[in-house]
């Protein structure tokens, strides 16, 4: 009896020291203080977004894609990956008891790059974005999709992009926001290259969101473009943070209105490019002509054609041409006239009512109005002005330069 009695609780102290342990890994797992890099394609723990402390040196979460195995298991980061300037803190991502569009956000978006991005490529991204963060504000919220050639790999993104945003938001639709053949949403750039905003602002959204798309093809990370277009992309960020216009049944009219027209990149597209641009020629290490060097290569690309164009620059579509940056062939690059008009705005009025005073009453006033408050004229009026101005030369144009 004495021996049974024994093995009875030797077996009830085992029992109990297995429960103790499987809690102590399931705690681990969920940890709020010891976010995992998950890098290896064998693993299948959904990552959810990291926020991090306000500090330009700050590490970004990095999300990379996953594929689903049985068993999933949690590896620890290596010790050289771990981030040592701040201290991250791991939040369940849940959907907010009320939009928040345009908010002044604290830290790094979190970073979802696919299977074929390394991290200097993540680096060189994330500094460019919180450069022009600490200049222009830091608006959300927003997420960063960095992608690269592998077009699988892409769509694993897009894949973990849709599942993301049905759990977090009980209003998706995914015939509507998810990826399919006709709306590719990350494979186009591993296909083509280039960068893009896509807003989430939507009537039947609870979450409201913007995401930033980079490609590592035209330009790619090695041309020094790549960081420009870094922080033209935010811009937009920053453009659309204050319009508060909802899309309704998929309508964009009052948001694409108040960035200067529907289909038409006159400004919004000079805004982003000349003040990434001129951001850009005022950091440490950059030659000291790069400004006058970007604008002439604008001026003498694109303005006889634009001059001898039957359009107006107020006219101008997506259609027209504007691709002239990357070697195709085109008669003039909008994108090129749009950033010289804004440079001869700001000549005209000063880059702060630009930059800062035209978009704090653009959501209420609207474009035209906002533009004849701050400006002194109609946009009509200005755009006249600025195409005498033009005709006055290349050497003229560039004295006018910051």
């Amino acid at each position: 009896m004495v021996r049974v009695a024994l093995l009875i609780s030797m077996l009830i102290v085992s029992s109990i020291a297995c429960m103790v342990s499987e809690e102590s890994v399931t705690n681990h797992a969920g940890s709020s203080t010891t976010p995992s890099l998950l890098t290896n394609a064998s693993l299948a723990v959904e990552l959810t977004p990291v926020l991090v402390t306000p500090q330009s040196t700050e590490v970004p979460l990095i999300v990379k894609p996953t594929i689903p195995t049985p068993t999933p298991e949690i590896k620890a980061v290596p010790e050289e990956a771990k981030p040592t300037a701040v201290q991250k803190e791991v939040k369940t991502v849940s959907a907010p008891a009320s939009p928040s569009w345009g908010e002044v956000i604290t830290g790094t978006p979190p970073v979802y790059a696919a299977m074929d991005i390394d991290q200097s490529t993540i680096d060189l991204a994330t500094k460019w974005y919180n450069v022009a963060t600490d200049a222009w504000g830091n608006y959300g919220p927003t997420e960063i999709y960095i992608i690269g050639t592998d077009i699988e790999a892409a769509r694993q993104i897009e894949d973990e992009f849709c599942d993301r945003h049905k759990k977090l938001d009980s209003g998706w639709k995914t015939e509507w926001d998810c990826a399919n053949a006709n709306y590719p949403l990350f494979t186009r750039y591993a296909k083509e290259g280039s960068a893009g905003v896509s807003t989430y602002n939507r009537d039947y959204l609870n979450y409201y969101f913007t995401t930033v798309s980079l490609s590592t093809q035209r330009p790619s990370p090695d041309e020094e473009d790549y960081k420009v277009v870094t922080m033209h992309e935010y811009f937009h960020v920053y453009q659309h943070a204050h319009i508060s216009d909802t899309d309704v049944n998929g309508d964009k009219t009052g948001r694409e209105n108040k960035s200067g027209g529907e289909g038409k990149p006159w400004f919004a597209e000079g805004t982003a490019e000349f003040f990434a641009q001129l951001l850009y020629s005022r950091q440490p290490g950059v030659r000291a002509n790069y400004l006058e060097e970007i604008m002439t290569r604008k001026y003498t690309s694109s303005i006889n054609g634009y001059l001898a164009y039957d359009k107006g620059l107020k006219d101008l579509s997506y259609a027209d041409p504007v691709a002239c940056s990357w070697g195709y062939e085109c008669w003039f690059d909008t994108y090129g006239v749009g950033t010289w008009f804004i440079a001869y705005l700001v000549d005209q009025v000063g880059e702060e009512t630009v930059r800062v005073d035209y978009y704090k009453d653009l959501d209420e006033l609207g474009f035209e109005a906002s533009f004849v408050k701050h400006f002194q004229k109609s946009s009509d009026e200005m755009v006249r002005d600025f195409d005498v101005f033009l005709s006055g030369g290349l050497n003229e144009a560039l004295k006018i330069l910051p």
